[in-house]
């Protein structure tokens, strides 16, 4: 258990990978903040459970691509619990083709979400995160082991390891870590739309013969933005059921 009080946003929350993590922290003791885009209703549904479990949240709609849509959730977290002291950045989108098949507007769509949010965001979360916060990229497997026809995603991922890398040497003097998350093939999750031959083949490339959970993602995540982790930042750590070593 965390200290009571402490606040963490996780983006992208209402489902899949985010939704396991914002769980997690909210058990640890978090106040959280699920954002999300559209799915109001899943959002609230998230809200709910974690309420039920004796745990404090409050669903943000924000389209995290547009200024105006970061201030009102750090408005909106501010308003509510007072502080931010951990940023999961967890919203992304994926898209799989050759690069024949890639579109200027499918760059502009992938970069601005994947890339340009968890850059503004986190200079915005800045003004409202004391020392001992902490921030959390999430980056793809991808973007370190290269795949067939993911090379707009890959390179959208790998922006924000440069990130927390530079982030953590910058922000470290002021009590603040960053580390960035490498998940592998996760479902519920972006993979879960994966044909089934690719879930299959990735389950089988790990010693535990299965694909991630967002479980196992949150409990990293969970251990990364504790006091347990004081003495860790600006670290890329891969969470892929030793798929790749």
């Amino acid at each position: 258990m965390t200290d009571l009080n402490k606040t963490a946003i996780v983006t992208g929350s209402s489902q899949g990978i985010g939704k396991g993590i914002v769980k997690r922290l909210a058990s640890d003791g978090y106040q959280v903040v699920v954002n999300y885009h559209s799915d109001s209703t899943e959002a609230e549904k998230v809200v709910a459970s974690i309420k039920k479990a004796g745990g404090q949240a409050i669903a943000v709609q924000a389209d995290v691509t547009i200024d105006e849509h970061r201030e009102k959730l750090l408005d909106q977290t501010i308003e509510s619990f007072g502080s931010v002291n951990a940023l999961v950045h967890n919203s992304g989108i994926s898209t799989r083709g050759p690069l024949q098949d890639v579109s200027e507007a499918d760059w502009d769509r992938l970069y601005a979400l994947n890339a340009k949010a968890p850059f503004f965001l986190t200079q915005s979360t800045l003004k409202h995160m004391n020392e001992g916060g902490a921030i959390i990229f999430v980056s793809s497997s991808t973007a370190s082991f290269p795949m067939k026809d993911t090379s707009l995603y890959a390179s959208s991922k790998m922006p924000v390891r440069a990130m927390g890398e530079v982030l953590a040497k910058e922000l470290g003097p002021k009590g603040i870590r960053v580390n960035t998350v490498i998940p592998g093939p996760t479902a519920p999750g972006m993979f879960a739309d994966a044909p089934e031959h690719l879930q299959d083949m990735a389950a089988g490339t790990s010693p535990f013969d299965r694909i991630g959970h967002p479980e196992d993602i949150a409990g990293v995540v969970s251990f990364l933005v504790s006091d347990n982790a004081k003495w860790v930042t600006g670290q890329n750590i891969l969470v892929n059921g030793g798929a790749t070593m």
